[in-house]
């Protein structure tokens, strides 16, 4: 890999890292989910809560991250990096891209409904670089703290 490619990814990933971040700092809540991607292999794994809190499969972001990573390697991804954790209850999609230098670019779409998640997250990726034709990877409802919806209905 050439040094200026390697270094735009670097970048990307950095920047994506950031982005996240600043919206954790945001939130003071708890959350039940977690995502995990490898932008060299282009695979993802992913923890979300089904139960609301206190529920057999419930755990606090923090939490959710491990079992995110795990899941992501599980699946072949040598050096995966949490991409997003949220402390929000609802439907969310994960849809990955092409960037103009064929690198992935990679976005976790929120919603009240799954096809709100949908659009975001498609307009998140491409708002990312992405120039190809998204696809999505992976759609799910997730519990954040405190949540009172028993729904997993999309």
């Amino acid at each position: 890999m050439a040094e200026s490619s390697r270094t735009d990814l670097l970048m990307s990933i950095a920047k994506a890292c950031l982005f996240f971040a600043i919206c954790l700092g945001a939130s003071p809540a708890w959350a039940g989910d977690a995502v995990a991607f490898d932008y060299a292999k282009g695979l993802g794994g992913i923890y979300y809560s089904s139960s609301r809190e206190g529920g057999a499969d419930y755990m606090e972001s923090p939490d959710a991250r491990a079992p995110a990573l795990a899941s992501a390697r599980k699946q072949g991804a040598r050096s995966p990096i949490i991409i997003h954790q949220s402390d929000l209850t609802g439907y969310f999609c994960l849809a990955i891209g092409f960037n103009q230098d064929g690198r992935y670019v990679a976005y976790v779409g929120q919603g009240d409904t799954a096809v709100n998640a949908k659009a975001d997250a498609l307009k998140g990726v491409k708002a990312y670089g992405a120039v190809s034709k998204p696809d999505v990877i992976h759609e799910y409802f997730s519990h954040g703290a405190g949540s009172k919806d028993t729904k997993l209905t999309k």
